[in-house]
């Protein structure tokens, strides 16, 4: 399992809703979340540049940063829009 795994574990469990979930303020919130543009094309710049094998050593270590970032950001995102839906969900 790398680290990237076990962050991703980790975070799956500190962000499962749980009752009472996210409020719905908060959830929208965290929904709107996003990179900058400027943010979303270095993104893109490193990756290519990665998939071509020219980037250094400080670069790699951004990128990978920058993608555990975003994979932070879509594992909130995702607990925002389950939190969203448990409450709209009638009460049995």
């Amino acid at each position: 399992m790398t680290a990237d795994d076990t962050l991703s574990i980790a975070l799956d469990r500190m962000l499962r809703p749980v009752a009472g979930g996210l409020s719905a303020e908060h959830a929208r919130y965290v929904l709107g979340l996003t990179f900058a543009p400027e943010e979303h094309a270095r993104i893109a710049d490193l990756s290519r540049r990665g998939h071509d094998g020219t980037l250094s050593a400080d670069e790699q270590e951004e990128l990978d940063t920058l993608l555990v970032l975003n994979a932070m950001l879509g594992a909130l995102q995702s607990k925002a829009r389950a939190s969203l839906r448990t409450q709209q969900q009638p009460a049995a």
